[in-house]
């Protein structure tokens, strides 16, 4: 071989060796180890095969993939992480390299496009230095030492000064990249802080060391699922395998002593095992030769103070457990009210809640008062009064009694009640702020009140209360300690080392051998009485104990084995929530120092993990652990390890040993934020996993996790070992970075040794103290550019895509936005450092802050904001909300319990004072945590404990002295509930016969026992249930059995559905989130006239619902007509006539129709609520529209053999439609639909932050449908990146959508089949004594008596179809004036066939002609004889029959009858002149011309008298080629045509608007060739110019236009 061959071969060697060397560096990129001597030695070498590798590369520009050989220039890019779950084919994101000025310059569109901004002001698009100065104080804290970067070099170089430069990932971490100011621009920035943590210049020298690297930014886990976070927060999983934890089992015997350093920065008392010393052969024990030991000098001394040298005594009172208070009940104890709320506080009422706008727009309201159950005489009607709606409580009270002449105790205050409850009205608030006034101008009732004494119920009880935690099931943590069972195993154990001592000063081996193993054992039922738990120390101080040669050795291996046997109880006992401890052997004393003077580094080490569940053991082969420092859910920091760990069984029981260690140095101890948590995951790979663990690889899984803040509750930073429990991962991979301390809780647990480096003093975060006060300034004085940008930040209310210009322009201009309230959480959302002397800052501006809304204030609640005070002052300003805001907020408020860091916190006085109010709230604040405790006990059982304690302060500091009784007989009566519906479940096979006597019989057990004590309803506590109306109960038709209870109070009946073994929480959920929408709607002055309905969860799947009386389902609606009513378009339109008689009745049934029909159509789409078939589609009888049954929300469609049975986005049937419009043919009242809809959804797209909010804090409750996922869809379904205009669009086009599809008539007719096969013989069944078209039945008293009638002619009617009626007039007896009604031949027979089934001796026959075409003029000529002859028969018979109450409901006026001409074919007299509606918008920025086309009413009748198909062209004139024509859409067969269409004009300069002409005609569509304009009208376009303009360079002008008619 050549000389050139041989060098070319080495070449290539060298290269293969360089390359595999480089991927294996690129994989330890993130590794701090310490190095061998030798290491020096291998980097010379690797140095030489650099060059060598170097001179024969390509070129320069070819780099590999390691950031070790990268110019200094460049830097890694990665790729912006995608939203959702990576695919499996995506491996870990890749690096490459690119400029750093092309990197300023990269960025990444956002998924959705954001709304139009005006152009950023010229200053801020690149971010300049704060202008507000740093405060030298006491609490400054000086930027660290600069950290020497990881990779180490070869060539020493001089300290290269690197400029400024943006992160160039989208993570929001508090360091998301170096960056470092020059010297003219150093600054304390608190919105990248990272960039001042260091000198302006970075040593590139080698660092022999290997120290962590803060050039690469540390990536989260991805399979690790975060809520509240954006999704470019997690990586991948090669971040899992990517990491830089410390593996100290992985030294090598050269690094024993950098290891023992660092374990006796975690364990003073730490002794090394490892001895240069070999042992003589004559000093080893045979039966134990695992260590080598010698006696060794301990050190004399911990953090000054001097330890124990004497033998410990065993047994003795150090040992014997004694009691302590217990960490979590001690800091209930400190929960109190902090008088926030500033209402009256009446804790012994019940007080109808209140809201902050007019329940109603009219002016006055009949109020009709009487006497409640009080009163002696209590036989007098009910007085009536006109009140105005605006008029105080107080001052209607004092008319009221006026109205009554009984005399009066003077000394007795009194008040208005709602009717039937025992709930007042509260005397300060106004007769329209109060929401019983707004529910019975519902459902067209008069207000009715009751006139009652101001006192509390008093209230007798025939039994006593038992105890109260016998009353109803309590949770508790299960791992408490068992102070019998430890303190007998440490006498047997100190019984067990007697003997043992005792043989080996005899010398015996047989007895030493059997001594030490039942030493053993003893130690073993410790662990396991202890949770299995084996500390490794401990087992080593016991392997040395029973390994010892010498007296000394056993003297000192005895002293530390009982030391560490005392410090595993006492940590046990610590972690635990236990009553009990174990006195300390000696106590020591530290000095205590303030966290701002510590400059070190937050040092962590991970042991081990024990307890390890049977699942882990056989299904996972390798272990990963990942260690992050979060604040709130920002992460802050983190590492993880490379090397996988394995279960070994070595230790008694099996465990996973870790000994990894941590140093996080990014932030020095002083600037971590006070609620800084340390969460800990472990993940596993897979057992057979056919992929290398160092790869991406879809076979680890994330296991479980752990979270505890760094500070404790006294703000004492953290020291020495825990115990903590895993939290496992079993729906979802979702890690929970807040939430209670992690007790052991459960024997299920694995268990995860965790300690924290032990410092010689105690370290506590400092009280923050405001010691001056900041000065606002006026927003006026700012640039208008910047004005007009910061406004519109502030609209757009997105705190999550805030740039990184936009947080430095917030942040400075803070002062000048202390007048805007929904400013605030962009501002804190700017802030990304939340140390000590940040927090100062936030606090100074919090002070001077404008007050926030409470629907502003419910963001703070959110984990993302976990400093206390900001949370303190949000609770303050969510105490200003109305009443109703604040009951209907209950649930939100105990679900952002689960967020707060300790049990003592702001939140939790806030609902505990909320529970005085009255005692409205203090039953709803009972039954939303009972609901939690239940559902919660298994899966979150801190947060069930939680929500118990508070349960429990509440119940044990109430003022009332019935409350526990009250509970405890709600319970009772649920408990028996939930008896009568399993009673009736397992005799499935009962008739429905057999069933209702079931239940009725076990129904009249119930009312005698509602006899004796009265009830408060949980879903009603106001009402006082005294017993059953058994004949109105029945069991609905379903394999849960639901029973529907009807409850018999003093003055009124109370409906419920009671519900098990179903999660009432979503449809408790849904009801939450229409109140909020409707309350929206309301307080902008849109009453969509919303049917709502109270759900109660009341335990784990079982809860209460308030039933709607006088409604029907759409089934029941067209099941009248058989299989076939469900085809029928006039069915509904028909059931509101029966039930609406009069006119006045169906036009405001109508209205009330139109204005539920949007709302319910905006909810249903905006919650994507699915499953919509015609049986959970109801209708009162009053025309409003509701539904229910909310199983499916949130996106997840019905599915049907594979299928998606929702198909629409909501469903607005031909049936509704026919209603609006009376017909088929669109009108104005579809035209009034429309803009309900849209002004519905243009509200909750302006108000969308108070949904979201709510839907953010219940994304961690674990209802089925609700988390992260559901906000996404709901943000998405608001359209929020369009205008109004395009979302009125885009609405009308879905509404369209819905009305044309044919999927929801499918959906309906399956269901219905599906019924009618279920049920035939009831399913169409008709009342016999009821006719079809009449509700129901009047008589002779009623309507008086018939004299005569007489049929005088028959008319053709649409209704909407062609069809013949028999004018009849009929005569009553002492009446002047004879009445008309108008009936078909069919209803004559349907009165015949009923009369002959009641009265069959009635020989009488109503003869029909058959005939081919029964609805023509000829048959109906024919039939008014046999009608006119029926009649005649029928009023010569018996009184019996031609006076029963069938004759008198046939002959009772109805709708029809009252305004018969509405129903009678012919031309509606409408105004003849046509009018259009246009917005016209110009942007001078844009410059270009929008013009809006809305609807058109009043078009005239084509000349054959059909309707037109009428669209809509647009000029701007002059145009003599017509080249600026639009058009919109054709709208078929109506004079009231609705476009909603936007049509643009561009490159519109505004020069030419003083000189232009906006045309717009109206044409008919009569075929290609047939079209003919049919008005126009012309608009100069001066107008608009003239016009004002907006903050947003628009000029708008809008409105009705009259339009001239085309000859």
């Amino acid at each position: 071989m050549s000389d050139d061959e041989e060098l070319q071969l080495a070449i290539e060697i060298s290269k293969k060796t360089f390359k595999d060397e480089q991927k294996l560096r690129s994989n330890d990129l993130d590794l701090i180890r310490f190095e061998s001597p030798d290491e020096p030695a291998r980097q010379r070498k690797i140095n030489q095969i650099k060059q060598l590798y170097e001179a024969n590369s390509p070129g320069p520009s070819s780099y590999s993939g390691s950031l070790a050989t990268s110019p200094i220039d460049f830097r890694p890019v990665y790729n912006e992480p995608r939203a959702g779950p990576i695919p499996h084919s995506q491996s870990y994101p890749r690096n490459y390299f690119q400029d750093w000025s092309a990197i300023a310059s990269t960025s990444q569109p956002p998924a959705f496009p954001p709304p139009p901004r005006p152009p950023k002001p010229e200053q801020y698009k690149f971010p300049p230095a704060p202008s507000v100065p740093l405060l030298h104080d006491r609490y400054f804290v000086p930027p660290p030492p600069p950290v020497p970067p990881r990779h180490s070099r070869v060539q020493q170089s001089p300290p290269v000064p690197i400029h400024p430069t943006p992160p160039v990932s989208s993570t929001p971490l508090r360091h998301s990249a170096p960056s470092f100011a020059s010297d003219s621009q150093q600054f304390l920035s608190p919105i990248k802080p990272f960039e001042i943590s260091f000198n302006s210049t970075v040593d590139t020298s080698s660092n022999q060391t290997g120290s962590h690297d803060h050039s690469i930014q540390y990536q989260p886990l991805t399979h690790l699922y975060v809520p509240y976070v954006m999704h470019s927060l997690n990586s991948s999983y090669g971040a899992l395998l990517n990491g830089d934890l410390i593996d100290l089992s992985a030294f090598e015997d050269s690094s024993n002593a950098s290891q023992d350093e660092i374990r006796k920065e975690f364990d003073p008392l730490f002794i090394s095992t490892y001895s240069t010393d070999t042992p003589s052969p004559d000093n080893s024990m045979p039966a134990v030769n695992a260590y080598f030991s010698k006696p060794i000098d301990e050190p004399e001394c911990v953090g000054g103070a001097k330890l124990i040298q004497e033998n410990i005594e065993f047994p003795s009172s150090s040992f014997c457990l004694i009691d302590c208070p217990n960490g979590i009940e001690e800091q209930v104890k400190k929960l109190c009210k902090r008088n926030l709320i500033r209402k009256d506080m009446t804790p012994d009422f019940f007080i109808a809640p209140t809201v902050d706008y007019m329940v109603t727009t009219a002016s006055t309201v009949k109020v009709v008062v009487y006497k409640d159950h009080s009163w002696k005489a209590n036989k007098s009607n009910g007085k009536a009064m006109i009140c105005a709606i605006d008029e105080k409580m107080d001052i209607i009270t004092t008319q009221a009694l006026s109205l009554f002449d009984s005399e009066l105790p003077t000394d007795k205050e009194y008040g208005l009640k709602i009717y039937g409850l025992n709930q007042f009205l509260s005397s300060d608030s106004l007769l329209g702020s109060n929401l019983y006034t707004g529910h019975c101008l519902l459902n067209g009732d008069d207000v009715k009140l009751d006139l009652g004494v101001f006192a509390p119920n008093s209230r007798i009880y025939e039994q006593t209360l038992e105890s109260w935690n016998l009353m109803k099931s309590q949770v508790k943590y299960s791992t408490v300690v068992d102070k019998e069972d430890v303190e007998n195993t440490l006498g047997h154990l100190a019984s067990e080392m007697s003997q043992y001592e005792i043989a080996f000063n005899d010398g015996s081996t047989l007895k030493l051998s059997s001594s030490s193993q039942r030493v053993k054992q003893v130690i073993m039922l410790l662990c396991k009485c202890l949770h299995g738990i084996v500390p490794e120390k401990l087992y080593n101080e016991m392997q040395k104990y029973l390994a010892s040669t010498t007296e000394d050795q056993l003297v000192h291996h005895r002293n530390d084995f009982l030391r560490e046997i005392h410090s595993f109880l006492e940590l046990y006992c610590r972690c635990t929530v236990s009553r009990y401890n174990i006195p300390p052997l000696q106590i020591i004393t530290k000095p205590k120092v303030e966290v701002l003077s510590k400059m070190d580094f937050l040092q962590i080490m991970l042991n081990s993990v024990h307890s390890i569940p049977e699942h882990w053991q056989s299904q996972y082969s390798e272990f990963y652990m990942s260690l992050d420092l979060y604040h709130g859910t920002q992460v802050l920091d983190g590492f993880s390890n490379k090397v996988p760990k394995t279960i070994k069984n070595d230790h008694f029981f099996p465990r996973i040993p870790l000994d990894l260690y941590a140093k996080f140095k990014r932030l020095n101890l002083c600037q971590y934020p006070r609620e800084t948590r340390i969460v800990v995951s472990i993940s596993g790979t897979v057992r057979n996993s056919a992929q290398a663990a160092n790869e991406y690889n879809p076979d680890i899984v994330m296991l479980g996790y752990c979270s505890v803040p760094l500070y404790d509750e006294n703000l004492f930073m953290r020291q020495g070992p825990l115990f903590l429990p895993l939290t496992l991962l079993k729906k979802q991979p979702m890690l929970k970075p807040f939430g209670p301390y992690p007790y052991i809780k459960d024997a299920r647990d694995p268990i995860l040794i965790m300690s924290f480096k032990i410092w010689d003093t105690e370290i506590y975060f400092p009280n923050v103290v405001i010691d001056m006060q900041c000065i606002p300034q006026d927003f006026a004085t700012l640039d208008i550019e910047t004005q007009e940008y910061l406004l519109e930040l502030i609209e757009n209310q997105d705190t999550s895509t805030l740039e990184t210009d936009d947080q430095d322009l917030i942040w400075q201009k803070r002062l000048h936005l202390t007048n805007q309230p929904e400013a605030l959480p962009l501002v804190l959302s700017s802030l990304q450092d939340w140390s000590f002397g940040f927090v100062m800052r936030v606090y100074q501006i919090l002070e001077e802050w404008a007050p926030l809304r409470p629907e502003i204030a419910m963001e703070f609640l959110l984990p993302k904001y976990p400093d206390e005070r900001i949370r303190a002052h949000a609770v303050q300003s969510l105490a200003r909300g109305s009443t109703d805001f604040l009951y209907h907020t209950i649930p939100q408020f105990i679900e952002a319990l689960r967020f707060e860091l300790y049990e003592k916190s702001a939140l939790a006085d806030f609902i505990l004072e909320l529970s005085f109010v009255s005692l409205d709230f203090t039953f709803e604040i009972y039954w939303q945590l009972q609901q939690r405790v239940d559902h919660c006990a298994v899966d979150d059982l801190p947060y069930a404990i939680r929500c118990q304690n508070l349960q429990q302060k509440m119940i044990d500091e109430h003022e009332n002295p019935n409350l526990k009784t009250d509970i405890k007989l709600q319970h009772e009566l649920l408990n028996e509930l939930d008896s009568i519906q399993d009673d009736l479940r397992s005799k499935s096979g009962d008739s429905e016969i057999e069933r209702l006597h079931r239940l009725r019989t076990r129904l009249g057990i119930l009312d005698s026992k509602l006899l004796q004590n009265k009830v408060r309803l949980p879903i009603c506590p106001a009402f006082d249930c005294t017993g059953v109306r058994i004949e109105e109960c029945s069991v609905f038709n379903s394999n849960a059995k639901p029973l529907k209870i009807v409850f018999r109070g003093l003055n009124m009946n109370y409906s419920i559905i009671h519900k098990r073994d179903d999660d009432m929480r979503q449809d408790a959920f849904v009801m939450k989130m229409l109140n909020e929408m409707d309350r929206i709607w309301k307080s902008n002055g849109l009453d969509l006239r919303m049917i709502t309905f109270r759900i109660m969860p009341v335990g784990y799947r079982r809860g209460m619902g308030e039933l709607v009386l006088n409604c029907a389902t759409l089934m029941e609606i067209q099941k009248e007509e058989g299989l076939r009513g469900v085809l029928n378009d006039e069915i509904l339109r028909k059931w509101l006539m029966k039930h609406n008689s009069d006119e006045f009745a169906y036009k405001e049934a109508q209205e009330n129709f139109i204005r539920s029909c949007a709302g319910w159509c905006i909810v249903t789409y905006v919650l994507g609520i699915g499953d919509r078939h015609n049986d959970n589609i109801l209708f009162t009888k009053n025309g409003h529209v509701f539904h229910i049954d909310f199983g499916k929300y949130m996106g997840d469609w019905q599915m049907a053999a594979g299928f998606r049975r929702d198909r629409v986005p909501f469903v607005f049937t031909t049936e509704m439609f026919h209603v609006i419009n009376n017909g088929r043919a669109p009108t104005q009242y579809n035209q009034k639909f429309i803009d309900y809809c849209c002004k519905a959804f243009n509200h909750l797209r302006r108000n969308k932050n108070t949904l979201t909010n709510l839907l953010r804090i219940m994304a961690c409750s674990d209802i089925p449908g609700i988390n992260m996922d559901s906000l996404a869809f709901v943000e998405n379904n608001l359209m929020l990146d369009l205008s109004d205009t395009d979302a009125t669009v885009q609405f009308t086009a879905m509404i369209q959508n819905s009305l044309g599809s044919a999927f929801v008539r499918l959906n309906f007719v399956a269901h219905t089949v599906a019924q009618f096969i279920s049920s035939r013989p009831s399913f169409s069944k008709q009342d016999p004594n009821k006719l079809s078209f009449v509700p129901e039945l009047y008589t002779e008293n009623s309507d008086g008596r018939i004299s005569r009638v007489t049929v005088l002619k028959f008319e053709k009617h649409c209704i909407p179809n062609k069809i013949y009626m028999y004018k009849v007039e009929v005569h009553r007896k002492n009446v002047a004036v004879s009445s008309f009604i108008y009936r078909s031949f069919a209803e004559f027979e349907e009165l015949h066939t009923k009369l002959r089934a009641r009265f069959p001796m009635m020989a009488v026959s109503l003869n029909t002609i058959s005939n081919l075409r029964s609805n023509v003029r000829a048959v109906a000529q024919k039939r008014i004889i046999h009608v006119q002859k029926f009649l005649i028969y029928l009023f010569n018979q018996v009184d019996e029959i031609c006076h029963c109450d069938l004759v008198y409901t046939f002959f009772h006026s109805i709708l029809r009858d009252n305004k018969c001409d509405t129903y009678i074919d012919e031309s509606l007299d409408m105004p003849s002149q046509c009018q259009i509606y246009l917005k016209i918008e110009y942007n001078s920025v844009k410059e270009t011309l929008s013009v809006f086309i809305g609807h058109a009413k009043y078009l005239a009748l084509l000349q054959n008298n059909q309707q037109p198909d009428p669209y809509v062209k647009t000029y701007v004139r002059p145009d003599l080629r017509n080249q600026s024509k639009q058009k919109t859409q054709v709208v078929r067969g109506t004079r009231h045509p609705t476009f909603n269409q936007d049509l643009n004009y561009t490159e519109f300069p505004i020069e030419i608007l003083s000189t232009r002409v906006l045309e717009v005609s109206i044409w008919n569509n009569g075929g290609y060739l047939v079209k003919h304009k049919m008005y126009m009208l012309c608009i100069p376009l001066l107008k608009v110019k003239k016009l004002a303009e907006s903050r947003k360079n628009c000029r708008t002008l809008e409105g009705w236009f009259n339009c001239e008619k085309c000859v």
